[in-house]
């Protein structure tokens, strides 16, 4: 009994001194494993106390007395303990809610400063730098909406405890409600700068491949060797070409009806598209005018002009050789590829045509 009573004035007494808050967690379970054992032997005096109280001895009601006193004590202890955890509960939940507080609301402040578009489209970052950037916002927004969502609750409880603080804790938990509300929508803006920086990367993105195989077709036109040659595979590449240049065009004309501001770094890429698209156009129509001349009406009306030419000069520098010469074929000289200047043909077909009708064989006037 007296071991016994010994150890519970001695936890009281450490009770009431008290411990920081840091040391109290491992106080506590050293605390809960002892008076569990307490409870043990607490258990066996009841039992010593009970065989010496049935042994009718002046000692008995002094045994009593004992049990019963170290039974309070016990209780004191127990409740002590309760106290003094809850008390130093409460604390911690105050500090943490605290350190939440403090965390959430400098993210806050980080966060309200407005975004800059034209600082993001100065940074040139592309498009996977640009996506991360828009999944970190979404993951960070996740996180702290959590975090508040935390914060409110605790803020609840420690209110509910009635503890002096209670009111503080109360205006900073509605304080830090009124600047979250107010970041949803610098939060909106940021997202919008973010994703129109996507836009204009991908913009940028697409314009550069469409130039790079604009310049690819410049170079393949200049070295074919025959006009004409891989017409289809080539066609089916330009218009491939002309319906990017036409998407491209819409995609510039919905990037700026959202952002004016966005010209600066989108038209100068636009004209190059369009100056190098001219240009792909110009030498494609330079390279197919001889193969469309070579297949025009006025080509096939000269071809029957020239061998009529001559075949009159033919006939009328033949005119002394015998009839069985001049009835051979009269184009025969233009189909072996004799070439006589153009001068012949105006000075012998109009100074020799009437002594050819006279000299002919079977033929003695001129139709006319």
């Amino acid at each position: 009994m007296l071991q016994a009573e010994g150890w519970v004035r001695g936890k009281l007494r450490d009770l009431k001194d008290g411990c920081d808050l840091q040391d109290w967690e491992e106080v506590a379970q050293t605390l809960q494993r002892d008076m569990k054992d307490f409870e043990n032997t607490l258990i066996k005096l009841n039992q010593m106390g009970e065989q010496l109280m049935w042994r009718a001895s002046p000692s008995a009601e002094g045994v009593r007395r004992q049990l019963l006193a170290l039974r309070d004590q016990w209780q004191l202890l127990k409740q002590t303990a309760a106290s003094q955890s809850k008390a130093l509960g409460g604390l911690r939940s105050l500090q943490d809610f605290n350190r939440k507080a403090e965390r959430l609301e400098a993210w806050i402040r980080h966060k309200e400063e407005k975004p800059s578009l034209a600082a993001l489209l100065q940074e040139s970052l592309d498009k996977i730098q640009l996506t991360r950037r828009i999944l970190d916002l979404k993951q960070e927004e996740q996180q702290f909406q959590s975090l508040h969502e935390e914060l409110n609750s605790l803020a609840q409880k420690l209110e509910k405890q009635g503890k002096s603080e209670s009111r503080s804790i109360s205006a900073r938990r509605k304080h830090l409600n009124k600047m979250w509300l107010r970041l949803q929508g610098t939060l909106k803006e940021h997202h919008e700068a973010l994703q129109l920086a996507l836009e204009v990367a991908a913009f940028l993105q697409q314009a550069d491949a469409l130039l790079g195989a604009i310049h690819a077709k410049q170079r393949s036109i200049c070295g074919v060797g025959k006009p004409g040659e891989g017409e289809p595979g080539r066609d089916r590449d330009v218009r491939d070409i002309a319906s990017q240049v036409m998407m491209l065009d819409v995609t510039v004309s919905q990037l700026l009806s959202l952002q004016p501001s966005l010209a600066v770094r989108v038209t100068p890429k636009h004209r190059d598209v369009k100056e190098s698209w001219a240009q792909l156009q110009q030498a494609l129509r330079t390279e197919k005018a001889p193969v469309l001349a070579s297949s025009s009406p006025g080509g096939e009306a000269a071809a029957p002009s020239t061998e009529l030419r001559g075949d009159d000069s033919g006939r009328g520098a033949m005119g002394t050789e015998s009839g069985d010469k001049r009835t051979r074929d009269p184009g025969s000289m233009v189909s072996m590829g004799i070439c006589l200047p153009p001068g012949i043909f105006s000075a012998s077909a109009s100074g020799r045509r009437g002594s050819l009708w006279e000299k002919g064989s079977g033929v003695g006037q001129s139709p006319s």
